[in-house]
């Protein structure tokens, strides 16, 4: 498994889409993510003027073919699960998880490429930091929920979050924010289990 570096232009900086060192937490949490649209809209996303977009960065993105791209090291801080005060505070999302970000063009579903890809980098992860690979349906109530209309992966309880270590969704952190990456377009249980 190979990481490459992102596209020209897409690069992490460490004073405007993430941070050096994880403030004296440890990664709690794999998180994953899809980004709707094309490398091209990515990055532009990622270094447009717009302070709002520019301040998003991911620790892993996965292309369509598998590829592996590394844009943050796993022992920095990527700015991609932000929330805003007093809930970011507490559960400080940020910090405590490693972010892989898959991209889906035209509203795609998952390719078996990502799939496979992600699959091993999550093992990886997950060994080098001791997280588990297990999914909040065994353990947390309200697993599914809806968000802006998409069936999406959910934890309405934020003691359960704060206590639990292994493999999540972005919208189980950002609630009602967020129906990324949506149960109609990545399926955890066929990540987990392949």
């Amino acid at each position: 498994m190979e990481l490459l570096q992102m596209p020209k232009g897409a690069r992490a900086d460490y004073n405007r889409n993430c941070e050096r060192g994880r403030g004296g937490f440890l990664p709690d949490w794999i998180v994953f993510h899809i980004t709707y649209g094309s490398w091209r809209s990515l990055i532009n996303c990622l270094t447009s003027g717009d302070p709002a977009d520019y301040m998003r960065s991911a620790h892993i993105f996965a292309g369509r073919q598998g590829e592996l791209y590394q844009m943050v090291y796993p022992n920095d801080t990527a700015w991609t699960c932000g929330l805003r005060p007093p809930r970011g505070r507490i559960l400080q999302p940020n910090k405590r998880a490693l972010n892989i970000e898959m991209i889906c063009e035209d509203n795609q579903i998952v390719s078996d490429q990502q799939y496979d890809s992600v699959r091993q980098i999550m093992k990886k992860l997950a060994l080098d930091y001791n997280i588990p690979i297990i999914f909040p349906s065994t353990g947390f109530e309200g697993r599914w929920g809806s968000v802006n209309g998409v069936k999406t992966y959910i934890c309405p309880n934020d003691d359960e979050l704060l206590r639990f270590r292994g493999v999540l969704a972005h919208s189980a952190i950002t609630k009602n924010r967020s129906g990324d990456p949506g149960v109609d377009h990545f399926d955890i249980h066929k990540l987990l289990n392949g």
